[in-house]
């Protein structure tokens, strides 16, 4: 299972496009709350989490992404348009990308 978190509708809609594409399942959250109320659905070993760096509310996926990794979620990639030198990476992000799907 692929997840995607970012505020932007249109990126979420292309993520899920690209996903049925590629016959994969993918589940898109404009929020990080949203995602953690049915985080239990998901097997935590074997699902793929995408996070944006900048989301609404002046919350950053870098930040938010710890909540997710103390939830047993473990394969987090940041997936911003910024550099990923320029970004302070916590440990718990496997992986910088870029906003289109990779898959």
């Amino acid at each position: 299972m692929i997840i995607l978190i970012d505020n932007d509708l249109l990126i979420r809609k292309s993520w899920e496009m690209a996903a049925i594409q590629a016959s994969l399942n993918i589940m898109t959250f404009g929020n990080v709350s949203d995602f953690l109320i049915v985080s239990g659905d998901f097997q935590k070993s074997s699902t793929k989490i995408f996070i944006d760096y900048e989301l609404d509310d002046g919350l950053f996926g870098t930040i938010e992404a710890e909540k997710i990794y103390l939830e047993g979620f473990e394969d987090i990639t940041l997936a911003t348009g910024h550099q990923a030198d320029s970004l302070n990476i916590p440990s718990y992000i496997k992986n910088v990308i870029g906003k289109r799907p990779q898959f």
